[in-house]
């Protein structure tokens, strides 16, 4: 569904569906697919910041020539990325 929102223009629409349910992912491949959704979505609405990490932290989980490429010269920070990356893996432990 927020692909379709997104390919659709709806970009709003997309960052919100998205961000509802990424956190929660398990597959980690998906979970990278979707950052990278997002990233487009707030790329979309103007939000260069946000994009930028959406982009990283899908590179991070699944490296990618897309990705890559959508980071150019990025300023985000790698190691909020990282902490980022480590919150998610705790996320995922069984409790």
């Amino acid at each position: 569904m927020a692909y379709a929102q997104l390919r659709s223009g709806d970009a709003a629409g997309a960052e919100k569906a998205i961000a509802s349910f990424v956190d929660g992912m398990a597959d980690w491949q998906a979970k990278a697919a979707s950052l990278y959704n997002l990233g487009l979505a707030l790329e979309a609405r103007d939000d260069k910041s946000g994009a930028a990490r959406a982009f990283l932290r899908s590179n991070a989980l699944h490296p990618s020539k897309e990705a890559r490429s959508k980071l150019g010269k990025s300023k985000v920070c790698p190691v909020d990325i990282a902490v980022e990356k480590t919150i998610d893996i705790y996320r995922g432990l069984p409790r």
